[in-house]
């Protein structure tokens, strides 16, 4: 049995160099949009902290009340 990159390397041997070419701007655009989204989650895990924090200081500021 072949390894799966043998595989792989085999189909790229067969595309034309456009096909190659189309691939390769695709799995870039894939990556900057993935990066794009790993930035976003950051973004969005450190508003949630903030949030977390700051309702955790309103319960304890509460928390004499009840």
């Amino acid at each position: 049995m072949l390894p799966i990159l043998e595989i792989y390397r085999m189909k790229d041997e067969d595309k034309t160099k456009n096909q190659l070419i189309d691939e390769l701007v695709k799995t870039r655009q894939r990556i900057t949009e993935l990066e794009a989204l790993k930035a976003r989650r950051k973004q969005v895990e450190q508003a949630l902290l903030e949030s977390e924090e700051k309702f955790r200081g309103l319960a304890e500021l509460m928390a004499p009340v009840f």
